[in-house]
């Protein structure tokens, strides 16, 4: 599975089950994101995962709302979509984008 095919975009929110939420580009990496102790790289395992569309968190919008100022961007208000994904019927992340983002 590939973040980009299922989003349409190449950057947005990844929050995992412990709240912890990443803003990163995904265009190369293929399943969900995971990081290794080395900054901003992130590997992806090809796995299947269940795909649901889904509200989206709080948390994230925040965190993608505080990416936008940081980047000298008024931070957008509408135009969230997130998906729940899920391994063996857990939910093991919520991958979250704006519409106004590339």
């Amino acid at each position: 599975m590939n973040l980009y095919d299922l989003t349409g975009k190449e950057s947005g929110a990844v929050m995992y089950p412990n709240g912890d939420v990443v803003i990163t580009n995904w265009a190369y990496v293929s399943g969900l994101p995971r990081f290794l102790p080395f900054p901003s790289l992130a590997i992806g395992l090809d796995e299947e995962l269940g795909v649901r569309r889904c509200r989206t968190p709080e948390l994230s919008k925040r965190a993608m709302r505080a990416h936008e100022r940081e980047a000298g961007c008024h931070p957008s208000r509408t135009g969230w979509r997130s998906w729940e994904l899920s391994r063996d019927g857990k939910v093991i992340a919520i991958v979250t984008i704006n519409r106004g983002w590339i």
